[in-house]
């Protein structure tokens, strides 16, 4: 049987080689348009939008799914609309990293399923408005959302569903410092995953395990574990994407143990698959955390090409997520490894205006710590103060447990700074009750050293 040009596209699609799909996708697209097929012309702008996607242009993507949802909306069509409200929610979350900007696209999405009567896209729905939601921090609605994901996929009887929900369910448990129930849900998914024979189940929870681990219990020799079972099955089942997300995770945690020539080697894999994988969005990442680890290498040269690789990458296909790692490593190169903490606050500011922008509650945090800590650095303690305050507050706001402990003990430093040892005392007690109730041992052990200092 003689192949069509959606056959061809598909084809290089799947072997991740998206310029040569994006050719017969839009010949496919031509050729319909020619015979004025209507339907097959909405199917068509999908596929070309999914392949922008890949390659990481935007806006390419959107206005070929703003055509496909006209075409779907003028002949009724319910479930081509579902399919690009769908898409359209993916890249606002994933590719432009606005998941606020999201959440309508995902609400209309759920909408449509539910007016379907179509459980799985019901569920479907409930998975991404949870992500959404934990993207920005807010961790109380993801729980709630991936809950219900979960209800709907055991009424279901639907065991990769449910590995997802529970996943999702544990890793919103883990972000508010929950890790007796986070372990809990992580285990179930293990078990069924293990059950049904679903390797990218077993894979997402060690990933998630891995992560339990480095973030929250500050643990990133026994991550490592974790992240090398997630590695080897990725290997197993030829995954690139996910062989690429587990050297990122890996570098991260060598990074964490500062073992950084070890990150370096990890990230350089990381952004070797993605260049493979034309996936710019990965590129600009591994490119970050490459100029980030030259940079504790004291190899400022390198890091400074890496950096500026990552945002001229991210200015260029819009990744404004991308761009505000860069200036937050710039920030910290002017401010650890030059001793310039002025200059370092131009690019904090810069990494604030783009979380603000963005929504994203938890970069907005890790801004105002680092405007804390560039102050502080200049001996200008009330401002310092002024800015732990409101990364307190962002993080008592998402139920960041383990952030809420680093926000305490700079509010002490602080504190302490100003000549008010009581004040400081006492944050060092709001951050030691919360590593208890964490299970959070280093932490408890470095807050006893630093009020033996008081």
């Amino acid at each position: 049987m003689e192949w069509s040009e959606r056959d061809w596209g598909l084809y290089y699609s799947k072997k991740a080689e998206f310029e040569t799909a994006l050719k017969w996708f839009r010949m496919d697209l031509e050729a319909h348009k020619e015979s004025g097929d209507t339907a097959n012309q909405k199917t068509a702008h999908i596929y070309v939008a999914d392949t922008y996607r890949s390659l990481g242009k935007s806006d390419q993507a959107k206005s070929h799914l703003n055509t496909a949802l006209q075409m779907a909306q003028q002949t009724g069509d319910q479930h081509g609309q579902m399919n690009v409200h769908f898409r359209l929610g993916e890249i606002h979350r994933n590719q432009l990293d606005s998941p606020r900007a999201a959440i309508p696209y995902y609400e209309q999405y759920l909408a449509l399923a539910k007016q379907l009567k179509d459980m799985y896209e019901e569920g479907r729905a409930h998975n991404r408005l949870g992500q959404a939601h934990r993207a920005m921090g807010e961790y109380e609605a993801a729980l709630e959302w991936h809950q219900k994901h979960m209800k709907l996929s055991q009424e279901r009887k639907y065991k990769e569903g449910q590995v997802a929900a529970h996943i999702n369910v544990g890793k919103t448990y883990m972000l508010l410092g929950k890790v007796d129930q986070a372990t809990s849900h992580f285990n179930t998914a293990l078990q069924i995953a293990q059950q049904t024979g679903d390797p990218h189940g077993q894979m997402h929870v060690y990933f998630n395990m891995g992560d339990m681990q480095r973030e929250q219990l500050r643990s990133p020799r026994t991550a490592v574990q974790y992240y090398e079972q997630y590695l080897a099955l990725a290997t197993q089942s030829g995954d690139r994407r996910e062989e690429g997300v587990a050297y990122n995770r890996l570098g991260l945690a060598h990074y964490d143990m500062e073992e950084y020539d070890v990150a370096l080697e990890w990230y350089q894999k990381c952004l070797k698959v993605s260049q493979e994988r034309e996936d710019k969005k990965k590129q600009v990442m591994a490119n970050n955390n490459l100029g980030n680890a030259y940079r504790l290498l004291g190899k400022l040269d390198q890091s400074t090409s890496h950096l500026n690789t990552a945002l001229q990458m991210a200015q260029q296909t819009g990744n404004q997520h991308g761009q505000m790692m860069v200036y937050l490593y710039m920030g910290e190169m002017q401010r650890e490894q030059l001793h310039s903490p002025r200059t370092a606050i131009g690019y904090y500011e810069q990494h604030l205006a783009l979380a603000r922008q963005l929504g994203d509650r938890r970069e907005e945090g890790l801004a105002y710590n680092r405007l804390g800590l560039a102050h502080l650095d200049l001996g200008e303690y009330e401002a310092a103060l002024e800015w732990h305050q409101k990364d307190l507050k962002i993080r008592q706001e998402s139920g960041d447990k383990a952030k809420q402990i680093i926000s305490h003990q700079n509010m002490a430093v602080s504190y302490q700074a100003l000549g008010n040892p009581d004040l400081a005392r006492s944050h060092y007690q709001s951050a030691m009750a919360i590593a208890i109730e964490t299970g959070n041992k280093q932490e408890q052990g470095d807050i006893e050293k630093k009020v033996a200092g008081l």
